[in-house]
């Protein structure tokens, strides 16, 4: 998918985060590690893009623990999950969702916690639901789970474009500068 000129930064950040796990969850289970690094490699350049555009490095070390939590699961799921591993990693991933809400609240006056968490964990568990997915080879609910991962993925773009852009953004064409999502 190529990036057209108009997309704002949130909307290319959240973009390039889900399509990129996708693509780890893809090279992962299709046993394609080119695919899987290069995936990798782009998530953790959206980490790092992740703190300048909401201008902390503390944001950017959250949004890189949801990132790895992310990575953990797709492995885990891989090679087959341990009793209690996919509970303990969703339980990671939730208290991460919090935590990054509390941050925000903390940094930015009339910050909605509590409706930025639920848009956050509703993201956590359509992924991790869609990675499990793929660890059972059950590719019909892959799919529909995927689909809510996209549709909540507007929702935190939406969302993060009007509590999150810096004042006076501007679109922007290819945020990474890869040409190709």
């Amino acid at each position: 998918m190529t990036m057209s000129d108009d997309k704002d930064q949130m909307t290319a950040w959240w973009e390039h985060h889900v399509n990129n796990t996708r693509q780890y969850v893809n090279g992962t289970f299709n046993k394609n590690p080119q695919q899987a690094l290069k995936a990798v490699n782009e998530l953790w350049d959206g980490v790092l893009k992740w703190c300048e555009l909401v201008d902390d490095p503390l944001a950017s070390a959250l949004m890189g623990e949801h990132t790895i939590l992310a990575k953990t699961l797709v492995d885990a799921a891989e090679r087959g999950l341990r009793p209690g591993e996919a509970e303990l990693v969703t339980e990671r991933f939730m208290k991460n969702a919090d935590d990054q809400a509390g941050f925000y609240a903390s940094k930015i006056a009339g910050f909605p916690k509590d409706e930025f968490a639920q848009l956050f964990k509703g993201h956590i568990a359509a992924t991790g639901a869609y990675i499990l997915d793929a660890g059972r080879g059950d590719i019909p609910s892959l799919n529909q789970n995927y689909a809510k991962v996209l549709a909540n993925r507007d929702q935190l773009a939406q969302f993060s474009k009007k509590y999150f852009a810096p004042p006076g953004s501007e679109p922007v064409g290819d945020l990474f500068g890869t040409g190709v999502f």
